[in-house]
């Protein structure tokens, strides 16, 4: 009888293995329903890789083509190439006799760009008559941010009758000012009469600013109502500490007709920190 029992309970066990276990097309339904499961969340993971890199591509384009140039522009001061700077224009040269044998050469001179400068701009220059030539030179000057600058030259061999002025290559040559626009020197008090052969412009250079100028270049146009230049003068004042005011008093050697408007410009070199300082504390700067 016990052996009958064990028989009956062991067919019981498998009847009850086989309804328990899964069949083959519920184990098939269970493999591939992991496998689609898994297979969502790669697909998901993928589509948020493609769309992380084309958001890292629109913000690099975004960055090269609009950021970038505009951080490197010349116009803001943060620097630039060559390739982003104008060269310095000549906008006019114009000669003045000023006795019977000597004269002057006025060139203007613009700088294009809005925020840089040059410290040092080297030039030459001709002045000629026919095939003669009169006089020749070669001088530095400095040029400010969106500044007109005007050079006076003299010539003291002759008459010319042309001019040839050169600038020489600068376009990698511009830096930002060290002193900001505001910071400069003023005319005051500013005069200018006939004497009895003489025109004079007399007047001072004042210094309102906290720092001393180791140069100063005034240039003087003296022009008519309409625009036309007449004569031009020119100097150099030494030192001037904060609060000063300097006297100058140039002469042209002729008289000028009519009413003259005397324009006054004291240019001071900006862009190089040899020409500027701060006050020593125990004096005015000396």
């Amino acid at each position: 009888m016990e052996p009958q029992n064990q028989n009956q309970n062991t067919a019981s066990d498998l009847s009850e293995s086989i309804y328990t276990r899964p069949g083959f097309f519920d184990r098939l339904k269970l493999l591939f329903g992991d496998f689609l499961f898994n297979l969502s969340h790669r697909t998901k993971a993928i589509l948020l890789v493609i769309a992380g890199f084309i958001i890292l591509v629109i913000l690099a384009l975004t960055f090269t083509k609009s950021i970038l140039p505009a951080l490197l522009s010349p116009d803001n001061g943060a620097g630039g190439t060559v390739s982003d700077f104008r060269g310095i224009i000549i906008e006019e040269t114009t000669l003045l006799p000023r006795t019977e044998n000597t004269a002057v050469a006025v060139v203007h001179l613009r700088n294009p760009n809005i925020s840089h400068g040059l410290s040092r701009l080297f030039y030459s220059w001709s002045a000629t008559s026919g095939t003669e030539l009169i006089e020749a030179g070669e001088g530095t000057t400095y040029i400010l941010p969106d500044q007109d600058k005007f050079l006076v030259v003299p010539i003291t061999k002759g008459l010319p009758a042309k001019l040839d002025f050169e600038l020489k290559p600068h376009r990698a040559d511009f830096i930002v000012p060290l002193l900001g626009e505001g910071v400069g020197l003023a005319a005051v008090n500013v005069t200018g009469l006939n004497s009895d052969h003489d025109f004079v412009v007399s007047g001072k250079i004042s210094n309102t600013t906290g720092y001393v100028f180791y140069t100063t270049d005034v240039a003087v146009l003296l022009r008519q109502p309409n625009g036309q230049l007449l004569a031009a003068v020119s100097t150099k004042l030494e030192k001037m500490g904060p609060g000063e005011f300097r006297d100058f008093n140039l002469i042209w050697p002729r008289n000028l007709p009519g009413d003259v408007v005397v324009d006054v410009r004291p240019n001071v070199n900006k862009l190089s920190d040899v020409e500027f300082g701060l006050p020593t504390k125990g004096g005015a700067g000396f």
